[in-house]
């Protein structure tokens, strides 16, 4: 179409011309005094008579009519506006965009691989090289075995199993081994293993096991089996926190209001602790009295006892406190400002006799109110009373009466009051009071008590767990006539139970163990009525009729002579000198007592009779072997208590010695020679 425009106006021009001149009374051309037949006023060689474009432009080619001459317009059969003569693509779509030589993009293949470059993705293709219907060089795909992605060429492992997932290298976790261990990443529980180490079966050198969970691998657990939830040291092994005092053994009172009188007997059993109460009538009759309260009856025991370590537990309760619920405790703001007038005239008066003061008593029997956040109120203020009077003090929560701190009877205080004390008052607890009452054969069962509630502060209430630990109440304690089980025990059973219970206790590292009760409530006769009572804790005896059917005495029972042995064995003891000894036998239980008096005692926890092999105190050329009941109670007060008991020799041979045990009758190995 270009080639035609120039044509176009020309035309177009010489038509305007010629129209021009056909008008004379508009043509400018001046007179120049020439004939109109022979005037060329254009100069095209055509005289404007007969000049039908008398304004052609100079070297115009025109017909004898003046106009010019129209060109004769060359072939372009597919109207792309260059001519057939040129036209390299003559069958050009209608429309369609040309080049120079009336081709369009269609109709092109600029780098000659058969794909047009209207087409073309890739237009600058190399010659020779096979291209795909976009035009670009056709890659064929690299082998590939496995079907996992990685060509051949680069796959490490070429033979891969189907639908594993694999690495960069072609790699799946089944066919890597990266530590080198023999295990495949696939199956090995411990992919890092350090070089040339060996391992199990899961891949996993001892420096990275950790089988028993805490926190110390293998390679350096000296304690490789430690029970879940224990706190360990490096070595692996549990940490049991030390006590904070020195180790005594006393024989305490439980009820002060009934048996003044037997301080002369209490002086006799040579006792180094003793644990008064101080009951709730007191605490009503002081408020009622005030200053016109009579001191005598306490005074009557703390005075005397003033060289001993005491422990006082302090009723805050009465039946004059107008409190709904049970027991009565301090509500109002006016009953708890007597109480703690109370307190504070308690402490200036027996500050300096009283170690441990000890607020309420087994409150997981006794405490029946919805939660413990209440006490933990009142225990403050218990605390701080106190405290305020006497700085060197020691505060004690209320008894734990039962089982271990996980049973039945003990878990108000493991569920509400150990964690309301531990997040309220936990820099405020000095000691925990364990309380142990079971069948006469179940005394050396208080250790494993005392190591519960142990490990249960220190798994759950770390500002705990260095509190001492100290048992105030340790005892046969006796309901049900008619059960079998805990039928009356003899002066033998009682006795023994008070050897494995404390010696128990002293193993689990408690502060000091209180044994039993300096009185004897015994009533039961034909079954018929039974007062709750602690037949292990009758030193010196009131009652006459036993619920066996057997006569009673007055004088000192046989469990009096025992705690006599025990006190004159135990004296001058330190953190750490009572200690378990595994006999590798379960149905044996020794324990080795260092200090002053070193012994052990041994006991058989089977039924009937057993005969023993136990290894002998270390040094020892013979050892003396001494029952737990004594045989001589004839003499008291006890001059020397080892003449109550009747012994023997044993001698030493390979370093053991063979005993005969009866189940559950602990024997003292005393080493001589």
């Amino acid at each position: 179409m270009r080639p035609l425009l120039p044509l176009l106006l020309t035309a177009i021009l010489l038509l305007a011309g010629c129209l021009h001149a056909v008008d004379p009374a508009i043509d400018p051309t001046p007179d120049d005094g020439l004939e109109d037949e022979q005037e060329d006023t254009d100069g095209d060689g055509v005289f404007d008579a007969d000049d039908i474009c008398p304004d052609t432009p100079p070297a115009t080619d025109v017909d004898s009519s003046g106009c010019p001459v129209i060109p004769e317009t060359p072939p372009d059969a597919d109207g792309d506006s260059v001519p057939d003569a040129d036209d390299s693509c003559p069958d050009t779509v209608r429309g369609a965009e040309v080049d120079a030589v009336g081709c369009s993009a269609a109709q092109l293949d600029s780098d000659g691989d058969g794909v047009s470059d209207e087409d073309d993705l890739c237009p600058d293709t190399q010659a020779g090289e096979d291209v795909d219907s976009d035009g670009c060089t056709l890659v064929l795909p690299e082998p590939d075995s496995d079907g996992d992605r990685i060509p051949d060429a680069d796959d490490a492992c070429p033979n891969t199993p189907a639908n594993e997932s694999v690495d960069s290298s072609g790699c799946a976790a089944s066919q890597r081994d990266l530590d080198g261990d023999g295990i495949s990443d696939a199956d090995d529980a411990c992919p890092d293993t350090p070089a040339n180490e060996t391992v199990d079966s899961s891949g996993c050198a001892a420096s990275q096991r950790d089988l028993d969970g805490d926190g110390i691998s293998d390679a350096d657990d000296a304690c490789p089996d430690t029970p879940a939830n224990e706190t360990v040291d490096e070595t692996g092994c549990t940490v049991e926190p030390e006590p904070q005092g020195p180790i005594q053994i006393g024989v305490g009172i439980h009820h002060i209001t009934e048996f003044w009188s037997e301080q002369a007997q209490l002086n006799q059993t040579g006792a180094a602790f003793i644990r008064i109460n101080i009951g709730g009538e007191h605490f009503g009759n002081y408020i009622d009295s005030r200053t016109q309260y009579d001191w005598t009856e306490l005074d009557s025991v703390v005075v005397p006892n003033a060289d001993k370590v005491i422990l006082a537990t302090v009723y805050p309760s009465h039946s004059g406190l107008t409190s709904s619920k049970s027991p009565k405790y301090p509500e109002t703001a006016a009953d708890i400002a007597d109480l703690e007038t109370w307190l504070s005239t308690l402490a200036q008066r027996y500050g300096e006799a009283i170690e441990y003061w000890q607020f309420s008593n087994e409150v997981n029997l006794h405490w029946d109110w919805a939660d413990f956040d209440d006490y933990t109120d009142l225990y403050l203020l218990f605390h701080d009373t106190i405290v305020a009077e006497d700085p060197e003090a020691k505060i004690v929560p209320a008894g734990i009466s039962g089982g271990s701190a996980s049973d039945s009877i003990g878990y108000k205080v493991r569920d509400y009051l150990y964690p309301e004390l531990a997040a309220r008052a936990g820099d405020q607890v000095d000691a925990i009071d364990l309380h142990h009452h079971k069948a006469w054969d179940e005394g050396y069962e208080l250790a494993e008590r005392v190591r519960t509630h142990r490990q249960y502060l220190l798994a759950n209430h770390a500002n705990m767990s260095d509190v001492e630990f100290v048992v105030t109440e340790s005892s046969t304690w006796m309901d049900n006539p008619e059960n079998t089980n805990h039928l009356p025990q003899t002066e033998a059973e009682q006795a023994a139970y008070a050897v494995t219970s404390i010696y128990s206790a002293l193993a689990a590292n408690v502060t000091f163990c209180v044994f039993g009760t300096l009185q004897d409530r015994v009533t039961w006769q034909n079954k018929e009525e039974l007062h709750k009572f602690n037949l292990n804790g009758i030193f010196f005896n009131e009652s006459k009729t036993y619920g066996d059917g057997t006569s009673g005495h007055s004088g000192p029972k046989e469990v009096a002579f025992t705690l006599a042995l025990m006190l004159a064995l135990t004296a001058g003891l330190a953190p750490g000198d009572v200690n378990f000894v595994d006999t590798g036998d379960a149905n044996l239980v020794r324990i080795d007592v260092a200090g002053p008096n070193p012994h052990s005692v041994v006991w058989y926890i089977g039924d009937g009779t057993y005969n023993a092999s136990v290894a002998a105190p270390a040094g020892a050329s013979s050892v003396t072997v001494l029952d737990s009941t004594p045989t001589n109670t004839s003499v008291w007060p006890v001059g020397d208590p080892y003449a109550a008991f009747s012994s023997t020799t044993a001698n030493v041979a390979d370093g053991e010695i063979t005993l005969t045990l009866t189940a559950h009758m602990p024997v003292f190995l005393i080493p001589a020679g």
